[in-house]
């Protein structure tokens, strides 16, 4: 893909070229809206984060200085959107207020061991939707996008404890529904 991105693509996109734009859009489509739906509620919820992850691309694609791949820019403006979008719920909002008051002890961190069967990516990815919406927010950024804690922290506007917290919290709840999964499987 980063023969596609090269100067010249890139300057064609700065000049508002509608061709070029498509074909960005049509070739990043599938992997950017599975890094939205990593985030997202439902379909339309993850086609609206990738519209306005493009647009905010598209709209600011001067700001983009030729260092590191132009995709990983382009995902990182894309996940940014996604946060964006869970920070404004109002939901998000009263779970963090409740979530700093509680006292954890922190656990280990092991490695993600409990994916031992394996399981289809998209049934993964259905299993990780269903978490609770920060909680599967900070194992995404943790896992997928390789954030650490402080990051993590700095990005949602939480503790780093908290987010330890919710990445405890999300191995653990992964680990009962990957462990259901298998019983289901086998018993049908």
């Amino acid at each position: 893909m980063a023969k596609q991105f090269d100067n010249l693509f890139i300057e064609s996109l700065r000049q508002n070229d509608r061709a070029t734009q498509r074909k960005l859009y049509e070739t990043l489509f599938t992997p950017m809206f599975k890094v939205c739906k990593r985030y997202c509620n439902d379909h339309e919820e993850a086609m609206g984060v990738l519209n306005t992850g493009f647009y905010k691309v598209l709209t600011t694609i001067d700001c983009y200085k030729g260092k590191g791949a132009f995709e990983g820019w382009i995902r990182r403006i894309i996940v940014n959107t996604a946060l964006d979008n869970i920070k404004s719920k109002k939901k998000y909002k009263e779970h963090i207020f409740l979530q700093e008051r509680i006292d954890w002890e922190p656990q280990e961190e092991n490695e993600y061991d409990f994916f031992e069967d394996e399981i289809e990516t998209e049934k993964l990815y259905e299993l990780i939707r269903s978490l609770p919406p920060v909680t599967g927010t900070v194992f995404n950024l943790y896992v997928f996008e390789e954030c650490t804690h402080k990051e993590i922290a700095e990005k949602l506007g939480i503790c780093q404890g908290t987010s330890k917290w919710h990445l405890a919290n999300a191995r653990k709840k992964l680990k009962d529904k990957v462990k259901n999964l298998t019983k289901q499987m086998i018993i049908h």
